[in-house]
């Protein structure tokens, strides 16, 4: 049995494959496709953007200084600005550990509590730069006003002050990294304690 198509027919048909042909072509662009931005997961761009997410940002941090130096190392931070100095001595047991009471053997850049100190402050910093970065980036309609955004700024820029107040203590003039670092650098120089 053969089908017959008529004019009609046909010219629908083809008319439906044109509109179809044309809106894949046109649909289709390269630069539209090409850029992902994430909208269900947390990034840096996304995070950060709402007082929601400031403050989620703001606890974390907050959160990490707590473990870091004072719960989670056995409040190592507290050791360090006490032992040795005339407000406490760590006692010693005959051919026992000399922790912290021989300045000259025990504190180089090679101890690695000292490079601990180091390393988890300026990772408070990126931190905080980063929430800093995308509270500065959001878009404002986020905020009920810019005194709310302001006041997570302010809360962020604490967060990272707070560490180059031990670092200025304890090493005095060193790296100031005041913006986001998206790649390592081995090449930072030292900045006057009054400029930290």
């Amino acid at each position: 049995m053969k089908y017959k198509i008529n004019k009609l027919q046909f010219s629908k048909i083809y008319s439906l494959l044109t509109v179809m042909v044309l809106s894949i072509l046109v649909g289709c662009n390269e630069d539209k496709i090409l850029n992902e931005v994430p909208l269900d997961f947390l990034s840096p761009s996304n995070a950060y953007s709402n007082p929601a997410g400031a403050k989620q940002g703001i606890a974390a941090i907050n959160d990490d200084i707590r473990f870091r130096f004072y719960t989670g190392n056995d409040g190592e931070l507290q050791l360090l600005e006490a032992i040795g100095t005339d407000i406490a001595f760590y006692g010693e047991d005959p051919g026992g550990t000399d922790y912290l009471s021989n300045y000259v053997i025990n504190l180089n850049p090679d101890t690695y509590y000292i490079n601990d100190f180091w390393n988890n402050f300026y990772a408070i910093v990126q931190k905080a730069n980063v929430l800093i970065d995308g509270i500065s980036k959001s878009d404002i309609k986020e905020w009920a006003n810019e005194a709310e955004r302001n006041r997570y700024l302010a809360e962020a820029r604490f967060f990272r002050a707070y560490p180059y107040r031990f670092l200025v203590t304890l090493w005095g003039d060193g790296p100031l990294v005041d913006g986001l670092m998206s790649t390592g650098k081995a090449d930072l120089s030292r900045s006057a304690k009054a400029n930290i």
